[in-house]
């Protein structure tokens, strides 16, 4: 899906974790994540592809993941996550943990909560 949105900073002390997942024909799975700061300098990115779909939520989740373990690794604390995906931003605020797939990423990034400051939103 292609949105047409600016990216707009974090607040002063945070880094934005931006991410998005395309699944292309063939049955291909792409994602990327980035983390800024509010000056817009990029502490980390990167892009994945690999073979299989495991759904648009599951893969959000798996990107979430990827970038909040990156932001610990590189000792980034307060994080602002963004994304598009309603039901993961939903489990999230929620911390709902259901007997599914997609659950498995939630509660390691509710783990995550515990380490790191964060604000969720939908874009």
């Amino acid at each position: 899906m292609l949105h047409s949105t600016t990216w707009t900073p974090p607040i002063t002390g945070y880094v934005k974790l931006n991410f998005d997942v395309d699944l292309v024909a063939d049955n291909i799975t792409k994602w990327g994540i980035i983390l800024r700061d509010y000056d817009g300098n990029i502490f980390m990115a990167g892009v994945k592809h690999y073979p299989g779909c495991a759904g648009a939520p599951l893969e959000e989740a798996r990107a979430c993941f990827r970038g909040l373990a990156c932001a610990r690794a590189y000792g980034i604390r307060n994080v602002i996550i963004e994304s598009d995906c309603q039901e993961l931003i939903q489990m999230l605020r929620n911390k709902s943990i259901f007997l599914n797939s997609i659950s498995l990423f939630v509660r390691d990034i509710i783990f995550l909560f515990k380490i790191l400051i964060f604000i969720l939103r939908l874009l």
